[in-house]
C-alpha cells in the first residue's frame, strides 16, 4: 500500500543548479536591496552588516510552509547571517528594533530544469491524466515516485519495487490542480512530467 509522506522540499529531487549566495547589506534603518527576486530554491540569502544594530527577523505568517524561521543579530559582534532557501515562495523579514521602518522580502522559485537532467523513456507513461483520485504510473526499473506541488513541494512519496512495471497511486486527498511526477532510480531522475488533478 502507497504511503503519503509529510510535505519535504524540492532539493531532495538533487537536480537544482549550481546554488547562488544573494547579498544583503545591513546599514543605517534600512535592507539593500530590500527586495530580491532572483533567488531559486537552493541559494542561500547572506545578510551582512554594514553599520546599527540590527536583527533579521522572519515575519512568521509571510513565509511558506514548512521553510524554516529565522531570528539573527546583525551588528559589527555578528555581521553575517546566512539563510538557506529550502522551499519556494514569498518570504518577508524584519529588523525587530526598526519593525516599523525596516522591512524586506525575497521570492524564491523553482530551479529549471535542462533538457538533459530529465532524462523521457516511451516506457515510462501515466494514466488516466487528467485524474481524479487516483493516477497509474508506469516506471519499470525504478525505485521511487515522488509527486510535486507547483511550488515544488513534495506532497507524495513512495519506494516502489524494481521488478514491477507500475504503480496505482492514491492522490484522492490533494486538492484539484496542477503537479508533477518524479520518477527515480538510485537517486537519478528518469522522468518528470506533469499530471492534472481534476475533480
Amino acid at each position: 500500500m502507497n504511503k503519503i509522506f509529510t510535505l519535504i522540499t524540492l532539493l531532495t529531487l538533487g537536480f537544482t543548479a549550481k546554488a547562488t549566495i544573494h547579498v544583503v547589506s545591513v546599514s543605517n534603518f534600512a535592507f539593500s536591496p530590500a527586495n530580491l527576486t532572483s533567488v531559486i530554491v537552493g541559494d542561500t540569502v547572506r545578510f551582512t552588516w554594514v553599520s546599527g544594530t540590527h536583527t533579521t527577523t522572519s515575519v512568521t505568517q509571510s513565509i511558506p510552509a514548512n521553510a524554516a524561521v529565522w531570528n539573527s543579530p546583525i551588528t559589527s559582534a555578528n555581521p553575517t547571517f546566512d539563510y538557506k532557501v529550502t522551499v519556494a515562495g514569498t518570504y518577508s523579514y524584519v529588523c525587530t528594533p526598526h519593525a516599523g521602518s525596516m522591512t524586506g522580502s525575497f521570492v524564491a522559485s523553482l530551479p529549471v530544469l535542462s533538457a538533459s537532467k530529465i532524462q523521457k523513456s516511451t516506457e515510462l507513461k501515466v494514466y488516466p491524466n487528467p485524474f481524479t483520485s487516483k493516477v497509474t504510473i508506469n516506471h519499470g526499473g525504478a525505485d521511487k515516485i515522488e509527486v510535486c506541488s507547483l511550488l515544488g513541494e513534495t506532497v507524495a512519496s513512495v519506494s516502489v519495487s524494481t521488478y514491477e512495471k507500475s504503480t496505482v497511486l492514491d492522490l484522492s486527498d490533494l486538492r484539484k490542480g496542477v503537479y508533477f511526477y518524479i520518477i527515480k532510480s538510485d537517486g537519478k531522475v528518469l522522468e518528470t512530467r506533469k499530471i492534472v488533478k481534476s475533480e
